[in-house]
């Protein structure tokens, strides 16, 4: 490892290191492809310490997801449903800034519309989410 990379990995916290390597890892090779053992690899740290702070990979997998839908419903807002039209130009005007800006979080909540199951496919190079 560089000692740049080793440097900018120390000023964070293993729960910060740990979180962001998942979440690229799963974004790039998809969840049952990444192994806690590369999540532990890329954040510095041993698999006993992804341990430490997430119980599973999928406890490590919701904290990104749910992380994602934070990141969204804090940017959105409060919403008027008192013409939906305007609402859903907006949500979608919103997803589109966000995902130029942050497409590994924005992905995340894209690909799954409320089931939880579709994060755990691999993903294709067909998605309607790619690079």
């Amino acid at each position: 490892m560089n000692e740049a990379l080793v440097n900018s990995l120390q000023n964070e916290s293993l729960e910060n290191r740990v979180f962001h390597a998942a979440r690229e890892l799963f974004y790039h090779k998809g969840y049952y492809a990444t192994s806690t053992r590369e999540i532990a690899l890329k954040a510095g740290t041993s698999e006993t310490g992804v341990f430490r702070k997430y119980p599973s990979k999928y406890d490590l997998l919701m904290a990104v997801y749910n992380d994602a839908w934070g990141v969204f419903n804090k940017a959105l807002g409060s919403s008027s449903l008192d013409d939906p039209r305007r609402e859903i130009i907006r949500i979608f005007t919103l997803l589109s800034k966000l995902y130029k800006t942050d497409p590994l979080t924005i992905a995340f909540m894209l690909i799954n519309t409320g089931n939880t199951d579709t994060l755990l496919i691999e993903r294709k190079d067909q998605a309607i989410i790619s690079e």
